[in-house]
Formats: C-alpha cells, sequence, structure tokens
C-alpha cells in the first residue's frame, strides 16, 4: 500500500539512484526513475565502488548512514545477491589514529596494521573487508 498518493522521481540510474529507488519502493512510495540513457552506456555498468565512510558531516548521522548502508551489503552478500561483494582493503595512515567509524563494523571485519605492517613512509593503518 502505498504510503503517499504522490509519486517520487529518482534522477540517474547509477548504484545510488539505484538504490534509492528501490529503498523507497520497499517503503511503499510508487518512483519513477529518470535515466540519461540505457543501463549499458552507464558508468555503472563498468564501475566499481568500495564502501569507506568518509569525511562528511554532521558525524553523528553520518555514522548511522554508514551502519545502515554497511549493514545493508552485508545482507546482499549473505543472501548471494549478485553485485555486491566482500574484499579485503588494506588502508596505510602517515597518522597512526585510526577512524572512529571502525568502531561501527563487526570485529571480524577488521584489524589494525602498525608500523611494521606497512610500507615505508606509514605509521600504522587497518584492514578491513569491505563491501564492493
Amino acid at each position: 500500500m502505498p504510503k503517499q498518493s504522490s509519486r517520487i522521481t529518482v534522477v540517474g540510474a547509477g548504484i545510488i539512484g539505484l538504490t534509492t529507488a528501490n529503498r523507497l519502493q520497499e517503503a511503499g512510495y510508487p518512483v519513477r526513475l529518470l535515466a540519461a540513457g540505457p543501463p549499458e552506456q552507464s558508468n555503472s555498468m563498468a564501475a566499481g565502488a568500495i564502501w569507506t565512510p568518509y569525511l562528511s558531516a554532521p558525524a553523528d548521522k553520518v555514522a548511522v548512514w554508514s551502519k545502515a548502508s554497511f549493514d545493508r551489503y552485508l545482507q546482499a552478500v549473505e543472501a548471494q545477491i549478485p553485485g555486491v561483494s566482500l574484499v579485503w582493503l588494506d588502508t596505510y595512515l602517515r597518522n597512526p589514529l585510526l577512524p572512529d567509524w571502525l568502531k561501527l563494523l563487526p570485529g571480524d571485519h577488521w584489524h589494525p596494521l602498525f608500523e611494521q605492517d606497512v610500507p615505508d613512509l606509514y605509521k600504522g593503518g587497518f584492514r578491513m573487508r569491505a563491501p564492493m
């Protein structure tokens, strides 16, 4: 049962547009999707992306959004939905302070890298299983 009588239009049919349209439909909203061209002509057909929170604000809201998206991708992996997988990602840091958002991840999805584990010029880092 639709929540609204008006239709929502999502502009763009890349991963963000399609995900947004899908989530709105799951929530019961009628959605219209507009794209510049057919899927085979989009960058998303060949592009890849890896989930990581970035320097965004406000930090408290970004943490909630990031955790929700991570959990959603993890559900997709566990359900064997094509297009999402987990990959190991190493991040090297010149400053050994780990980002706060790592605590959002399950403990078996990341671990710290110490100075002896990373290339010269870096002081530490982390290895994480990231949705791609």
